[in-house]
């Protein structure tokens, strides 16, 4: 269906234009293209964005690549992005990027270049509005209205020293045009929105709260007691709770005391101590032992900073009596060995004390479709999936109310140290009634990762 003139008057279906130059505290936004058309004739438009480039022209891809470069056609009129980097280095920058190459080591302040599409049919319904990264390369997406609109965005916050120059500005290009089809699944007429988020700690809830050890404060059955003044009542026992340094361990600490001579503290890591004092291997556990003839002094803050420096154990919560003086061994328990188990029918993974704070959560974007979510170590690192495979994670959708929706498992499965098997990482469908989607890594472990990457894909 052509267009009429009145409505060719009224629209604008192809633009080509540069982001201002200079430093701004909000993206400045470019309009591009618009199409309206009567009432009456709504219909489906493909929206066509091209790639981005320099302002100046310049090929982006060249011999003079830094890394060495070699390309299938080097044009006169048109420079295709088509080039190899023939010495890879990390990470890798184009000869002549957008923005120079002396960003970002200059300093400068820069976000990510977006598209903001507006479209819609008639005039009493607000238009349908989308955001997502402007696609570097060229991309389409398809609509349906009597109005469609497109505009370029992009934050500078600041040129950078030495300052970007004007000519490595980006130019923006845009086309609309009529289209047949409204197909986007696989179609190609879909848009991306990217976004890397840290992956928080637990904070509000005790993630190894049910698997500590618990001293008691009593005195029967050999426990250490102290007192300001060493074995001088008022006495104390020694309250502190003592965890695992690793939640998923369940190391056994023994504990015993010896009026003889030697080191006043010695403790071993992977190791068991019996009545007599003598040390053996016990891989996991933890043994210390004390030497407290009259006149030696010994603090159950001592105590808890020998302990805090093993790779088994360590002081979850601290003494009441961090400076009472465990009493020598003629007035207290002589060669006994004490040993502190877990807490009776805890389980592992179980919080006595749920989180207020965890994971990475992202509200799920306009006319999102699909997500996958890769999980990489942390960005000051290499901000990429380990080689050991992808991290354990859940993935949980949930709506307005707070509520889950549904979930999703991802990552290696190895039930006793030993994978046996990988749950890929996939793309998602967006359930209709999913607001937020949060990403949650595995609380068991130590992890070496931090970041979970949203990869968005937008269509109407």
């Amino acid at each position: 269906m052509r267009l009429m003139p009145d409505e060719l008057f009224q629209s604008n279906i192809s633009d080509r234009k540069v982001l201002p130059y200079g430093e701004f505290n909000q993206a400045q936004l470019v309009p591009l293209a618009r199409v309206r058309v009567d009432t009456g004739v709504a219909q489906a438009w493909r929206v066509t964005l091209g790639r981005v480039d320099r302002s100046d022209d310049a090929a982006v891809g060249h011999p003079g690549d830094p890394g060495g470069s070699f390309s299938l056609y080097e044009g006169q009129q048109y420079q295709y992005d088509f080039w190899l980097l023939s010495n890879p280095i990390i990470p890798p920058r184009r000869a002549s990027p957008i923005f120079d190459a002396t960003d970002p080591a200059n300093g400068a302040d820069i976000r990510d270049a977006f598209v903001e599409i507006a479209w819609g049919t008639g005039e009493g319904a607000r238009p349908n509005r989308l955001v997502a990264q402007w696609p570097m390369q060229g991309a389409s997406i398809v609509v349906t209205g009597t109005y469609v609109e497109v505009w370029a965005g992009q934050m500078v916050g600041g040129l950078g020293t030495p300052p970007i120059p004007p000519g490595a500005f980006p130019t923006f290009q845009a086309t609309i045009v009529q289209e047949s089809s409204v197909a986007t699944d696989g179609g190609g007429a879909e848009l991306s929105l990217i976004a890397t988020v840290v992956i928080n700690d637990r904070e509000g809830g005790e993630v190894n709260a049910q698997n500590h050890f618990v001293v008691s404060d009593t005195f029967l059955g050999g426990t250490l007691r102290g007192s300001a003044v060493q074995d001088v009542a008022p006495f104390a026992g020694w309250d502190a709770v003592v965890g695992p340094r690793n939640f998923s361990d369940t190391p056994t600490l023994t504990i015993a005391t010896l009026d003889s001579v030697g080191a006043p503290i010695f403790r071993q890591d992977d190791a068991k101590i019996d009545a007599a004092g003598v040390i053996t291997p016990s891989p996991g556990n933890t043994a210390l032992r004390l030497h407290v003839p009259a006149g030696t002094i010994i603090t159950f803050l001592d105590i808890e900073n020998n302990l805090n420096l093993s790779t088994r154990v360590k002081i979850v919560t601290p003494s009441t009596n961090p400076a009472f003086q465990i009493a020598s061994a003629p007035n207290s328990w002589t060669q006994n060995e004490v040993t502190f188990a877990p807490i009776p029918g805890a389980t592992l993974g179980a919080l006595l004390v749920p989180a207020l704070t965890e994971g990475a959560l992202m509200y799920v974007p306009d006319f999102a479709r699909r997500v996958r979510v890769d999980v990489t170590d942390s960005p000051a690192a290499t901000g990429r999936v380990p080689f050991t495979g992808p991290p354990k994670a859940v993935l949980a959708w949930y709506d307005d109310r707070g509520q889950v929706v549904t979930s999703h498992y991802q990552g290696i499965v190895n039930p006793g140290g030993t994978i046996v098997c990988t749950e890929p990482v996939m793309w998602h469908p967006v359930p209709d009634n999913a607001v937020i989607l949060g990403v949650f890594s595995d609380p068991l472990l130590q992890p070496t990762f931090t970041s979970a990457r949203f990869h968005w894909r937008i269509a109407p």
